[in-house]
């Protein structure tokens, strides 16, 4: 690490970082260190080193791949034994020149006396590890700094790299990287139809909170990062939880100009999420052709108008207002103890801009999720798919999009159509 180190960095690394999983190496300073978890992904890491050694050598040359190598002991013997191999092939690619020119190092979390504690082991705790050692690889007297997230099983564009680093060129804030999961199966079309639904009606209703919560698309800088208290230990969610500390701190921004590419596979790694996901959509649990019905992001819009509206600071009234939008927003509202909550708020609020700081942090992207679901429970029941995603793109004024108007579900081709206008939408 550098020798000037700034003050939030120092306190989260002596406070809040993990300690017992360390890189033994810090030699050398990078602008970027991409951290990538990893958990029986030994066919894969060849190709995501593959993927970012086609960047442009100089990018390359800044760059270091932190990889966090897992076990827990509730891992099977199979992926125990897979991972030991894994770090016996990150050891050769760190310690000898690689064929795919890159800075390669790896924290050994997989070990039998360095196993992840079973509370704790997932994806999240895998990450914070990451990044609280990332923290020791920059030189903090110059600028453009960048701490990225990425997964073993993704693939990423040429300028991937060149990209994220002129990003932090001009700019401290959190960002999400676009991407595009590989298209290869049907329930992966559906899943990203699903994500990118619910962030087009959080923009349409204006929410601070519109953004895509993808762990593999993730860049903060290490004073946001250390800011903020880190990455959390959760074993899914991380990525919605972590960029929610961000939000309320900060607005996220996208890098539109490169591209990563997440799997579509199925996984046991998690409870929830992309892998879940395309396992329940194969099992045929449920109907998966539904979203949210596009009136909730209808009301959310006009509760947000009249909730961040500076002239209008009697939470009685708002509240009581609230009953105009919708019957359900009001006794949502009234179970969490709106008026109370923004009673406070004003109260302790010296300036507009920390009234309106606090206001945005009460209502934040969980209570804006459970909003859409008490909505979707209660009043608004959830519509076919391209129902929904017709209504969305009517409320957006697109006229000129093909619509599926019959009951059934439209072809594959029909549906990729549907993504790609979602793709450049969200």
């Amino acid at each position: 690490m550098s020798d000037f180190i700034p003050k939030q960095v120092e306190q989260y690394l002596n406070n809040r970082a993990e300690k017992k999983w360390l890189v033994q190496d810090k030699g050398n300073y990078f602008q970027s260190v991409i951290v990538v978890p990893v958990i029986k992904e030994l066919d894969n890491i060849p190709k995501l080193l593959s993927s970012l050694s086609k960047n442009e050598p100089t990018a390359n040359r800044n760059t270091l791949i932190l990889f966090v190598v897992n076990n827990s002991d509730e891992n099977n013997k199979e992926v125990i034994e897979e991972n030991i191999l894994t770090i016996e092939l990150l050891r050769k690619l760190k310690n000898e020149p690689n064929q795919y020119g890159l800075n390669i190092d790896f924290i050994d979390a997989a070990s039998e006396n360095k196993y992840l504690p079973r509370k704790y082991a997932g994806v999240g705790l895998a990450r914070k590890i990451g990044m609280d050692q990332a923290l020791y690889y920059f030189d903090y007297s110059k600028k453009g700094n960048a701490i990225v997230c990425l997964d073993a099983d993704c693939e990423v564009d040429a300028n991937y790299l060149t990209e994220i680093q002129k990003y932090y060129d001009d700019n401290n804030h959190t960002a999400v990287i676009k991407y595009e999961h590989m298209l290869d199966n049907e329930a992966i079309i559906n899943y990203e139809i699903f994500l990118r639904y619910y962030v087009l009606g959080l923009k349409f209703a204006k929410s601070p909170y519109a953004y895509h919560s993808i762990g593999s698309c993730i860049t903060v800088s290490p004073i946001t990062y250390a800011k903020i208290g880190g990455m959390n230990k959760k074993k899914a969610g991380e990525d919605f939880y972590f960029l929610e500390k961000a939000a309320k701190q900060e607005k996220i921004n996208s890098i539109n100009t490169t591209t990563v590419y997440p799997s579509s596979r199925k996984s046991w790694r998690v409870p929830f999420g992309t892998g879940q996901r395309i396992t329940r959509y194969h099992e045929k649990v449920r109907d998966e052709f539904v979203l949210y019905n596009a009136d909730s992001f209808v009301v959310l819009k006009k509760f947000l108008e009249k909730y961040h509206n500076v002239k209008t600071n009697d939470p009685s009234e708002i509240l009581n207002s609230t009953k105009s939008i919708s019957k359900a927003l009001y006794d949502f509202l009234k179970n969490n103890q709106f008026e109370s909550a923004l009673n406070k708020i004003i109260e302790n609020a010296a300036t507009v801009e920390q009234l309106n700081h606090q206001k945005k942090i009460w209502f934040d992207a969980f209570k804006t999720m459970k909003l859409i679901h008490y909505l979707r429970d209660n009043k608004y029941p959830e519509d076919p798919m391209f129902t929904s995603l017709n209504k969305i793109f009517d409320l957006y004024g697109i006229a000129d999009f093909n619509k599926y108007i019959l009951n059934d579900i439209p072809s594959v081709e029909k549906q990729i159509e549907y993504l790609d206008l979602l793709r450049i939408l969200t």
